[in-house]
């Protein structure tokens, strides 16, 4: 995938002149965003170095502009990347991921917590005997009480599976997920926590015939459980990228499916405090392929879906809102010039002020970031 920039024609940066990204980063991308409140907003991905080097990148918007904050690897591992973001308050924030070795190549799961001044490396815990390891995704109930999930490779069973860690203020433990018996290389993209019982995560795994299967698991404060997700009939892919829990009897999963192989068209599956089911979400007029990464979700009225679709040899971002009753997409800004745009992280904080981090490809990737003021999407400069 390629990245993003946060400038608007107004503000657009001159010839050959990148935003800042990050100290002697040429290129990155944003890939996450959680909004407390419109004067503290963070958005994580990743910064690229003249010499390739990728680097954990995180912003922070203190309502008057995006700053980058330094985010550190641990000794030994030079590369890294966040893929996830929590803000529980000015002074505490985890963001999630993964680094790699610079001995033999292989992931680790990576979590970072802010204290106000700086992001601090925190010690995760890795599945027995694994060759690759990833967190995608963070949701907190508490400072007490956070829950990262993504997945691995290898490890005693040999084709991998999700990982589910929690933080219980003290220190991050694996917790035993519930993948299905038949699921082949199980991985969990999007969690969201209502309360302490009540925690959602998303994701997808193979079936024994190949085909991409849609995955739901649920803990009810003692364990996690599989929770059956249909999946589009006759598609040999469906696949979730996120989740977002508005209320015990209100939660959405989006992601993407396929009819064909090639064509790809988003997903949108709702749970009623009973089941889950697919709910009609029309792709943009004129696109070929459709994938939705990201949805937040404010009440049963007020929920944002954004991704991105390809049409006339470009990519373009996407966003779509659900007002109770249907999905509609709604208009996004893409950069001028830009090869490629893309969304992947949205995060509301009232109907009014929702943001959604993306990029573009120009010369290289771009980190941007865009915001919904109740009337439409803008973009906004990250640097």
């Amino acid at each position: 995938m390629v990245a993003l920039t946060s400038f608007g024609p107004a503000d657009a940066a001159p010839a050959g002149q990148a935003a800042r990204i990050a100290p002697n980063a040429t290129a990155g991308i944003l890939t996450a965003t959680s909004a407390l409140n419109d004067h503290n907003v963070w958005s994580v991905g990743y910064a690229q170095g003249g010499d390739s080097t990728i680097t954990p990148l995180t912003q922070h918007w203190d309502g008057t502009g995006w700053s980058v904050a330094p985010a550190p690897v641990p000794a030994g591992r030079s590369h890294g990347q966040l893929q996830g973001v929590v803000t529980l308050s000015s002074k505490l924030a985890w963001a999630v991921g993964s680094t790699t070795s610079d001995a033999d190549g292989s992931s680790r799961t990576l979590a970072e917590r802010w204290n106000g001044k700086k992001w601090k490396v925190v010690p995760t815990a890795e599945p027995d005997a694994v060759s690759s390891s990833y967190l995608q995704s963070v949701t907190a109930v508490s400072e007490n009480d956070v829950w990262a999930v993504g997945y691995y490779y290898g490890g005693n069973d040999g084709d991998g599976g999700t990982v589910i860690e929690h933080w219980d203020g003290t220190s991050w433990s694996l917790v035993p997920n519930a993948d299905p018996a038949d699921a082949f290389h199980a991985s969990l993209q999007g969690v969201s926590a209502q309360s302490r019982k009540d925690v959602w995560a998303s994701g997808f795994y193979y079936d024994p015939a190949g085909a991409g299967t849609t995955l739901i698991e649920h803990w009810n404060g003692k364990k996690w459980k599989h929770v059956d997700s249909p999946n589009s009939p006759n598609s040999p892919d469906t696949e979730f990228h996120a989740i977002s829990a508005v209320s015990a009897n209100d939660v959405w999963a989006t992601g993407f499916t396929t009819l064909t192989g090639s064509t790809f068209l988003p997903l949108a599956e709702h749970w009623n405090g009973k089941k889950w089911a697919i709910v009609d979400i029309a792709p943009p007029t004129g696109s070929q392929n459709t994938y939705l990464y990201a949805v937040d979700g404010l009440n049963a009225k007020d929920v944002w879906a954004t991704g991105y679709y390809y049409s006339g040899g470009s990519y373009l971002t996407l966003a779509e809102h659900w007002n109770g009753r249907k999905w509609k997409v709604s208009p996004t800004p893409n950069t001028p010039g830009a090869l490629s745009n893309y969304l992947f992280g949205v995060s509301m904080v009232s109907s009014d002020d929702v943001w959604s981090a993306g990029g573009s490809f120009l010369s290289a990737d771009i980190p941007f970031m865009q915001s919904w003021d109740g009337a439409s999407w803008n973009l906004v400069p990250v640097g």
